[in-house]
């Protein structure tokens, strides 16, 4: 397998960078983890600042598995899971993520695609 090696003086790929979202230091430190773990950008991003995107993926799998569970046994059931637990989780959810800036990782992690 090729692999890209990324200079880090490279004025025109840090430009790139920056116009995604990030600052020039933390440019600096994703393509110095790219190069030394032998990944692209993306990856390198989504493993170190956008980890979240990780946890939120395994999150909706569970999820799913339990709204699949209920509805295999009892349809009529479901009503009560999203009424208790779906809006909870929900709230708590929406809350967290503003907090964070969650919305902008996933705009600096798909910006990150072209690069």
């Amino acid at each position: 397998m090729l692999f890209k090696i990324y200079d880090r003086s490279d004025a025109s790929l840090i430009e790139s960078i920056k116009l995604a979202g990030l600052s020039e230091y933390k440019a600096q430190r994703l393509i110095h983890f790219a190069n030394e773990k032998k990944i692209n950008i993306q990856k390198a991003y989504l493993l170190t600042d956008a980890s979240i995107i990780k946890i939120d993926i395994i999150l909706f799998f569970v999820m799913s598995f339990f709204i699949l569970s209920i509805s295999k046994r009892d349809p009529s059931e479901l009503w009560a899971f999203f009424l208790i637990f779906g809006l909870v989780f929900f709230a708590m959810e929406l809350t967290c993520r503003f907090h964070k800036d969650y919305f902008e990782i996933w705009k600096v992690y798909i910006k990150l695609r072209g690069v």
